[in-house]
């Protein structure tokens, strides 16, 4: 009875670990490259900040050899961006169970993780574990705006 027990046991733990393989390589990073919008920040599972509106959004620039570039931007009224000039190099690094982001900030070197990858929605972790969400950016429509 205990070997049969043994067993499923471990045959629930590949499949769960094969499982865990497969949805780290569903990634997507082509998904990681545009604009995006905080929306929230959590401290160990605490909400920490709520962002309703964020006039700071970070654009990601994403290479085919995985490297790339992330920047503050700010959008204007007129649907166009007022672009800092400070950027951030990044590695993007697939790893067994995770993927990992690689920043080199003059100097200053980090590692931040992405949780969630997808269409609209990106959540990264640090090792503070700081929890930042963030949702794809979308322009303003002020086609409706009636002048009085």
């Amino acid at each position: 009875m205990k070997g049969k027990v043994y067993k499923v046991i471990g045959f629930i733990m590949i499949v769960w670990l094969q499982s865990c393989q497969q949805s780290q390589s569903a990634y997507d990073l082509n998904k990681l490259q545009g604009y995006w919008q905080i929306s929230s920040v959590k401290k160990q599972g605490e909400l920490v900040t709520q962002y309703q509106v964020s006039l700071i959004i970070d654009y990601w620039q994403l290479n085919e050899d995985s490297s790339g570039f992330r920047k503050k931007v700010m959008p204007n009224l007129e649907g166009k961006f007022v672009i800092t000039q400070h950027q951030m190099p990044f590695t993007v690094m697939l790893k067994k169970d995770h993927v990992q982001v690689a920043y080199d900030d003059n100097g200053n070197n980090y590692v931040e993780q992405i949780i969630t990858l997808e269409d609209s929605l990106l959540v990264i972790t640090n090792s503070e574990f700081m929890e930042y969400t963030y949702k794809r950016y979308k322009p303003l429509d002020l086609s409706d705006v009636t002048k009085e």
